[in-house]
């Protein structure tokens, strides 16, 4: 995905301050824009562009034509724009959510190259979305989740008829980025406030891979060089930097010696089954900052616990049985995921009624 800094739009239906100038312009709607505008380049030149409206080029942006019969996309403004290089008919679209009205995020997609629209935001988190579509099939999306307590990279087989959680073992940071290997696309890579972290079994378990970056980069967006096998990651205020793509062997090594090693040695919890609380019990190597959450068996987060930094030695942090709003959950087998900046333990938990 591609994002102009106060981009606005140019071209016959509208006038554009900023990257193009075009004689022909008219004066503009109140089309609202994002300050990290998003736009994509697909091959042919076919080009498309938003606001809460949608924009579909055919000439690399020489002329637009308004989608969705010249009527507003989303009721916000979007902030995220993917379509895919197979069929570039199909184009996703995620605006922002409203923190004043209450207004959600939406999350939309488009079969016929922005004339109609589906609302696909389903059960996705309220939070900022950025939607990726994969290089090898139209149809299969990823949803990146900002924010905190939550989980931050849902994936549809169905063009967002359904949303998996996919991100369960990273950290609860607020998460910008995914990119996938279009040849070898179970290797997923994610990039957050922390720096980019690395799946080569299609999401069920990730490692970071940060060698070479400044601690606790934050990572913004990605770029994969096809010819030379290489991403690009770009960060806020660190620079940019490149690095070869993970081979596609099965398991992760490559960069992990680097790497500091995980301080969290020891995870358990009592009692186990427990009817009305267990103690989730970890020890600490060294001082590290520690996040705690409970999932359930659809990978959807029941609860979780304020992210804080924790001494080197053992701590206990007590849950109750009950979700983030308060409510008893229903007996069951629940997860525990600790994690660390440098890696994650889980632990399974039953819960009698």
């Amino acid at each position: 995905m591609n994002r102009g800094e106060y981009l606005q739009f140019i071209g016959p239906v509208d006038y554009w301050s900023g990257w193009y100038d075009n004689p022909n312009s008219r004066p503009p709607r109140a089309d609202e824009v994002s300050k990290l505008a998003p736009f994509i380049l697909l091959e042919n030149d076919i080009m498309y562009a938003a606001t809460n409206y949608v924009y579909l080029s055919f000439n690399a942006g020489e002329t637009w034509i308004p989608c969705n019969y010249d009527r507003a996309v989303t009721s916000e403004t979007i902030m995220s724009i993917s379509a895919s290089r197979i069929d570039t008919k199909v184009v996703y679209v995620a605006a922002r959510p409203n923190l004043l009205t209450g207004i959600p995020p939406q999350v939309m997609v488009s079969k016929d190259r922005g004339a109609t629209w589906t609302d696909i935001t389903g059960n996705l988190p309220d939070r900022d979305i950025i939607i990726q579509v994969a290089p090898h099939s139209p149809y299969i999306v990823y949803a990146v989740i900002g924010g905190f307590g939550t989980s931050h990279l849902f994936r549809s087989y169905d063009a967002g008829l359904s949303w998996t959680d996919v991100g369960l073992g990273l950290p609860d940071v607020p998460t910008n980025a995914v990119a996938i290997d279009p040849e070898y696309p179970q290797n997923i890579y994610v990039g957050n406030d922390l720096g980019v972290w690395v799946s080569t079994n299609n999401g069920l378990s990730w490692n970071p891979l940060r060698t070479g970056m400044p601690t606790a980069s934050i990572v913004l967006d990605f770029n994969i060089l096809e010819n030379t096998r290489k991403i690009r990651a770009v960060t806020h205020g660190n620079g940019i930097y490149e690095k070869k793509l993970v081979p596609p062997e099965a398991g992760y090594v490559d960069s992990l010696p680097e790497l500091p090693s995980d301080p969290l040695v020891a995870v358990q919890s009592y009692p186990n089954p427990f009817r009305e609380e267990t103690t989730l019990s970890f020890t600490l190597t060294a001082p590290s900052a520690v996040a705690v959450n409970i999932f359930n068996t659809a990978g959807q987060l029941v609860k979780s616990f304020p992210s804080r930094h924790y001494p080197e030695g053992k701590h206990q942090v007590v849950w109750n049985g009950r979700n983030g709003d308060g409510s008893l959950c229903p007996g069951g087998t629940y997860y525990g995921w600790i994690s660390t900046v440098n890696g994650s333990r889980t632990i399974t938990m039953v819960r009698v009624q």
